[in-house]
């Protein structure tokens, strides 16, 4: 009975409430509700039958509506659903029968006490997630979702008017795609099924940036009132004129900063700002550029991201990578693909070595080894018909090296006695004359190609790999900033990590670039923008310039040869030296010598030139040295009686009676006799080659001498 009596009373008060209302607003304008108001069926309900607003609704229309909307909107992605804590505890059981009905994949959970959900979804780039919130008021989705291009869903147990009042604000702009759900406000006396009322906006219906909430339709009876595209293409006709502050940021090719203009504004060029012109034509709104203020602390692109994450500007260019912690600051649209690459110095010249081997190669080069030393042993062969002269005497292997060698530079003007011009065998002037027209051919090959593999142009080799930067020592150079200096940082490959262990950090691109140009000891590499580096390759960093294929030669194109001549050198330096010493082999041999005297038990040296047959500069020595002594007249009587005897060569005996008489006659001072011998000789002939040519008149006129004496 008590039971009835309530039914009945809250009947005629809502009745009574319906008429004040009437009455009303015939006279005044109805005031908007207060922040946490509840609607009035909703305060009724709760009041006298203890239910919340879906009591009336037994579940199934709401989630009817629910079910039909993600059937045809929110298929082509995953779905996420979010409750607040009062959905929750109140409307358990709504919850659970509507995850059992929901017709896609979806995950679910509660909102956060910071209203937070971008961490509970992952917002990576290939990621398509759509929304639908259930909460108490609808102001709070400010507090829930940002910058949002996928649809959102949100149903609400607001006011009509609250409703109006937040798809006027300012914040339900960054939500293009946005449809908010509430049950109608107005009661029906007999039991029906109460409304459901979409909403959306429109936005930029003014040159202000203002937003006009736009009522679609109704939801009743499991059926719409009208056919509505529920998510309509937004900014049909533009933004209205609208002026968008833009974040810039120089990042070449992308935004290229030009200075300032009359006005002292800050002009840019690049491909993203063509790509926003074009856009503006297309949307009719204005851009105004406004350069990010903590650029030379933070970076470029994370000067852009501060300012879009502070909400001070509409849009931010400069070259932006789409990243997972770059993505929960707003709405990313890509444009284009870069990849991070390594830029060095290269030169189109040859390298050192093949401008010279160039022309030929390995397998000429090898044939024409074994050519030159069969030809080495074929002309020795061919002429001596053996061998051995080539081992017994080491010099002749020297002699034909550099007669073989004669034939490639078309010398043939040897005059030796055992050259092939005047070999006397038939067989050896044959084989001369096929290898010289051998050698015509080949140095009239490699004379030609030569030219053209120094003066033209190679196109440097393409460093592709990891190991190939490994292998060639490089070291590594990188940005500071803007993300570069911690992305490499967990790296699996382990070449990779190896090569990126030790990294110079430097402030900006140019800077990298100039340690590339400068490194002289050891290889430079930077590790940068692939678009950058490409745009600042290719300009020089000023302007384009062509390049002739018209040039002129350059040192390092000539290298090669000079490499060859300092071999040469330092070849000829290395003989020079060892000359000085009296060669090698002499140099053992006297160490040999030196060491067994220094072993022996003979305390005076013999004199060679009393055990072996005197040269002609002996005999001089010897001759000269008479004529000095006090006792000529002694010695001439002795030596005129033996000069005749000998008959063949009188002057050739004279020497060698004289020596042996002075040995008889003067025993006792033999061991002196070669320290003066030495002494007085050096000092008398300063030239040894005039000696040499005027040995007769030398003799002669030594024996007149001493036989006026």
């Amino acid at each position: 009975m008590l039971h009835y009596m309530l039914i009945f009373l809250f009947l005629t008060i809502s009745t009574l409430s319906q008429y004040c209302d009437g009455l009303y607003t015939k006279f005044a304008k109805r005031a908007l509700q207060k922040f946490h108001e509840k609607p009035r069926i909703q305060k009724l309900s709760g009041f006298f039958l203890n239910q919340d607003s879906y009591s009336d609704d037994p579940d199934t229309s709401l989630i009817d509506l629910l079910t039909a909307v993600a059937s045809n909107y929110l298929s082509d992605c995953s779905t996420a659903i979010f409750y607040d804590n009062y959905t929750e505890t109140q409307d358990r059981g709504f919850l659970t029968n509507f995850f059992q009905h929901y017709p896609l994949a979806h995950v679910h959970g509660s909102i956060p006490e910071d209203h937070h959900i971008e961490d509970s979804v992952d917002q990576s780039a290939d990621k398509c997630v759509h929304y639908i919130l259930f909460i108490k008021d609808v102001m709070r989705c400010q507090d829930i979702v940002s910058r949002r291009s996928e649809k959102v869903v949100v149903v609400a147990k607001s006011s009509q008017w609250r409703v109006q009042e937040y798809l006027s604000s300012e914040h339900s702009q960054e939500i293009a795609n946005l449809l908010i759900i509430v049950k109608s406000d107005k009661f029906l006396q007999k039991k029906k099924e109460t409304p459901y009322i979409l909403y959306t906006h429109k936005l930029f219906v003014d040159a202000l940036g203002s937003s006009q909430p736009v009522v679609l339709t109704s939801w009743s009876g499991a059926n719409f009132s009208r056919n509505a595209i529920l998510f309509n293409t937004k900014l049909k006709h533009g933004f209205a004129g609208h002026r968008f502050i833009i974040a810039a940021a120089h990042q070449p090719p992308y935004v290229i900063k030009l200075g300032r203009n009359k006005r002292d504004e800050i002009e840019y060029d690049g491909v993203e700002v063509k790509l926003v012109e074009i856009l503006s034509q297309m949307y009719n709104f204005s851009t105004d550029y406004k350069e990010s203020a903590d650029i030379k602390t933070l970076g470029p692109s994370e000067a852009v991201i501060k300012a879009l994450q502070d909400g001070n500007i509409n849009l931010g260019i400069g070259g932006l990578y789409i990243t997972e912690d770059r993505y929960t600051a707003g709405i990313f649209h890509w444009h284009s693909e870069d990849c991070a690459a390594f830029i060095s110095l290269a030169s189109t010249a040859l390298p050192r070595y093949r401008a010279i081997m160039g022309p030929f190669n390995w397998t000429v080069w090898l044939a024409l080894i074994m050519v030159y030393l069969g030809a080495i042993l074929l002309f020795s062969y061919s002429d001596k018909s053996t061998l051995k002269h080539l081992i017994k005497n080491p010099e002749e292997i020297e002699n034909m090296f550099w007669y073989v060698f004669g034939t490639f530079t078309n010398c043939f003007t040897f005059s030796d006695k055992k050259s092939w011009t005047k070999a006397e065998k038939n067989t050896t002037k044959l084989l001369v004359g096929i290898y010289w027209i051998f050698t015509i051919i080949i140095t009239a090959c490699y004379t030609g190609s030569i030219i053209a593999f120094v003066t033209l142009p190679v196109f440097p080799a393409v460093i592709d790999t990891v190991e190939q930067l490994l292998g060639g020592r490089y070291e590594i150079g990188m940005l500071d900033r803007g993300g570069w200096n911690h992305w490499f940082r967990n790296i699996s490959d382990e070449a990779s990590r190896k090569l990126l262990g030790k990294v110079d950090y430097v402030p900006d691109v140019e800077s990298g670039l100039k340690n590339v140009t400068k490194a002289f000891f050891w290889s430079y590499a930077f590790l940068g923008s692939k678009e950058e580096l490409t745009y600042v390759a290719n300009s020089k960093i000023g302007g384009f310039k062509s390049v002739s294929e018209d040039r002129a030669l350059t040192l390092d194109d000539t290298q090669g040869m000079f490499l060859l001549l300092a071999f040469g050198y330092v070849a000829g330096g290395a003989v020079l030296i060892s000359e000085i010493f009296g060669g090698c082999l002499n140099l053992c041999k006297k160490l040999k010598t030196n060491s067994r005297r220094s072993s022996s038990n003979v305390t005076i040296s013999s004199n060679p030139r009393f055990h072996e047959r005197q040269t002609n500069r002996e005999r001089h020595r010897s001759v000269s040295f008479t004529q000095q002594q006090p006792s000529q007249d002694r010695s001439f009587s002795l030596f005129s009686d033996e000069i005749e005897p000998l008959g063949q060569n009188p002057e050739e005996a004279f020497g060698e009676n004289l020596i042996h008489s002075m040995k008889s006659m003067r025993s006792e001072s033999l061991v002196d006799y070669n320290g003066k011998i030495d002494e007085i000789f050096d000092d008398a002939l300063e030239n040894e080659d005039c000696i040499s040519t005027e040995g007769s008149e030398f003799k002669e006129k030594n024996i007149h001498k001493t036989t006026e004496n």
